[in-house]
């Protein structure tokens, strides 16, 4: 599994180790006993404090003979102690000599030792886990899951909003939809680790006044991504379901949909697409992009149907006002020689302190013109081509209306 931005204890479960009883002096012993055990699952996880981890500890309890030994109660304790809690805090092996516990991490942020001690054994069995903060850890995602959780007040704590984050790493461009549905007004966040930061792509609250359901369409170049489940409002608990699909990687008629840098799509214009308010043509698809101060946009889009018409709008979020758009670029023949339209525009303010939403345009110069274009938007965000390499900082990105959280997260199972 991959670190993000940082290094990462690997979480392994269901390794078979054996620990065998080197024989006691003591006084005889009462109730059922072990000669070994087998089985030992759970080892090495990650957890986030104040949760249960994914997988319950185990342990198989054997006779001299070999075979499983129902009834030995297996005892658990933490060091420190309030490092874990146990239920049960002792566990009677079953028939198949299955003694196990779910451990819910306390509030210390270290490695917890835990150890089985087990009846008929000298020595106890040990089990290593690292409890981080939740607002560093995650869990695992592909697109097609269904994952049903509920946000709480022990879940990371980002401006106020409680967020759970998953993760996905498609290897080549990847077209997907996330939905997520709640019992409160939900809001969905995703964010890219470039490596050294984690610079957000896409958002979502309301799919209509009347839904207050979350739907995230993104066209995302390979790399490794962050899916932050998270509410609307501040200081909002309650049960949600995360849901997703792919997502051709077009825009269907007038749909926002988010890309990224790095993205090339094959599209087409058509008469169900996107009206072109500004008379230049009759329609094209808007497309949404999250940038970063300081970075350089670079867009082309190239066609031998039509004649290709860039534009490039900034989003102005106005609180407790309509948003509005503002246009900073737009092309039609990049050069004399050529229809392709090309758009570079250096995002203003200071370098990396804030992300802002654009508006991507693809439209036409001709207002009766359909066909295919081809759209291709530069992974490089400097003029010289050479992407920018920033050290993770612990302020957080604003975006409108938001408070983006700068996360690092250790992987889950």
């Amino acid at each position: 599994m991959k670190a993000l931005s940082c290094c990462v204890a690997f979480a392994l479960a269901g390794v078979a180790v054996a620990v065998v009883a080197c024989g006691d002096s003591s006084s005889p012993p009462s109730g059922p006993q072990a000669a070994s055990v087998t089985g030992i699952a759970g080892d090495s996880q990650v957890g986030a404090t104040s949760h249960p981890l994914d997988v319950p500890l185990s342990v198989t309890t054997l006779g001299s003979n070999g075979q499983p030994v129902e009834g030995v109660a297996v005892s658990w304790s933490a060091s420190p102690s309030n490092g874990a809690a146990f239920n049960p805090q002792t566990s009677p092996s079953d028939v198949n000599g299955l003694a196990s516990t779910v451990v819910t991490l306390g509030a210390v942020e270290d490695t917890i030792v835990i150890t089985a001690t087990i009846p008929g054994l000298q020595q106890p069995v040990v089990f290593h886990v690292l409890s981080v903060n939740p607002c560093s850890f995650g869990r695992p995602y592909t697109v097609g899951n269904t994952v049903s959780e509920r946000l709480t007040t022990t879940d990371c704590n980002a401006g106020g909003y409680y967020n759970d984050f998953y993760l996905l790493s498609p290897t080549v461009q990847t077209g997907m939809t996330l939905n997520m549905t709640g019992n409160f007004d939900t809001w969905i966040d995703m964010y890219l680790d470039n490596g050294t930061r984690l610079l957000p792509v896409g958002f979502h609250d309301d799919i209509s006044s009347s839904n207050l359901n979350s739907r995230l369409s993104i066209v995302a170049a390979p790399g490794d991504y962050v899916i932050a489940p998270n509410t609307a409002n501040p200081a909002v608990t309650g049960n949600y379901t995360l849901t997703s699909s792919t997502h051709a990687e077009s825009a269907s008629g007038c749909e926002l949909l988010f890309v990224t840098y790095g993205v090339v799509l094959n599209d087409n214009v058509t008469a169900t697409d996107c009206p072109d308010t500004t008379g230049t043509g009759s329609y094209g698809d808007s497309l949404k992009i999250v940038v970063i101060n300081g970075d350089v946009i670079k867009i082309s889009e190239r066609s031998a149907a039509v004649d290709p018409y860039l534009k490039l709008f900034h989003v102005v979020f106005r609180q407790n006002q309509s948003d509005s758009l503002e246009l900073v670029a737009q092309n039609n023949d990049s050069v004399a020689t050529s229809t392709t339209a090309f758009v570079s525009h250096l995002v203003p303010g200071q370098p990396g302190t804030q992300a802002r939403l654009y508006i991507i345009f693809a439209g036409t110069n001709g207002t009766t013109q359909t066909g295919a274009y081809t759209l291709d938007i530069s992974a490089n965000t400097t003029l010289s081509g050479v992407a920018r390499s920033t050290p993770r900082s612990p302020w957080a990105f604003s975006l409108g209306k938001r408070v983006i959280p700068q996360l690092g997260l250790h992987r889950g199972l």
